[in-house]
């Protein structure tokens, strides 16, 4: 079980841009691979990273108020182009969308959204106060990402589970999934979310009275969006009734 540890002096080696919002993090203009087999088995927060299944688009829907509430991922490439392959709307009942305006994750059930810098996780049974989170499901990796700093600065040997992965790429032909994706697959990603949700609850703590109302507009169009699908029940009950 991963731990995420919210302090209230933090020292983050984040970049100022991956402290940014969920909605503000997400391009929708970029390509992103995603990789649905994501699996830490030495436990380290090295993740092994495999399995990519489609190239996305991202899109966004922001409330009549200006917050964001909702985020569709829409394949952008190949024979299932248009196919809408991931979606999750805060107006939905059951989905939390965490902390407006410094929103840092969209959570329905056990899964819970978060974007950091060029990155996209699906993270498994993530509280929505962020601890802990059992496991990352899913990445996806913004084409052209730009490569986060080697830790401690300095060029570090390949490890075991490094060498195996290079090794497998070698029995698949030789395929690559690209220095984006070994850029990212060299990182403590256990580190770089917690970091991430730690600064952000930072932010979401010092909110004035006047950003809270941001949460309050979120529940208003939850609340909307039951009463129109409440309607539309009724509506076709009306209609069917009519018709027997």
């Amino acid at each position: 079980m991963k731990k995420l540890i919210v302090g209230i002096a933090l020292f983050v080696t984040t970049t100022t841009n991956a402290q940014n919002s969920l909605f503000e993090n997400i391009s929708t203009t970029d390509q992103y691979t995603e990789y649905y087999s994501v699996q830490d088995e030495n436990k380290d927060g090295k993740y092994v990273i495999k399995d990519l299944r489609f190239v996305v688009k991202f899109q966004k829907e922001y409330l009549p108020t200006g917050e964001g509430y909702k985020i569709r991922a829409v394949v952008d490439e190949g024979k299932d182009k248009d196919f809408l392959a991931w979606s999750m709307s805060a107006a939905e009942e059951g989905v939390v969308c965490t902390g407006h305006p410094y929103e840092s994750m969209l959570t329905e059930d056990k899964e819970s959204f978060v974007a950091i810098g060029d990155y996209v996780f699906v993270l498994y049974q993530l509280q929505v106060d962020g601890a802990p989170f059992h496991a990352v499901s899913k990445v996806f990796i913004k084409k052209g990402a730009t490569a986060p700093a080697a830790e401690d600065g300095e060029k570090k040997k390949m490890t075991l589970k490094e060498r195996m992965i290079a090794l497998n790429e070698l029995k698949n032909g030789g395929a690559s999934y690209g220095p984006e994706h070994k850029a990212l697959q060299s990182q403590n990603l256990d580190k770089m979310i917690a970091d991430y949700l730690a600064a952000m609850k930072v932010k979401q703590d010092a909110r004035t009275a006047e950003q809270l109302k941001s949460e309050e507009n979120i529940k208003a169009a939850k609340v909307n969006k039951a009463k129109a699908k409440d309607n539309e029940w009724a509506e076709a009950k009306r209609y069917n009734d009519s018709v027997k």
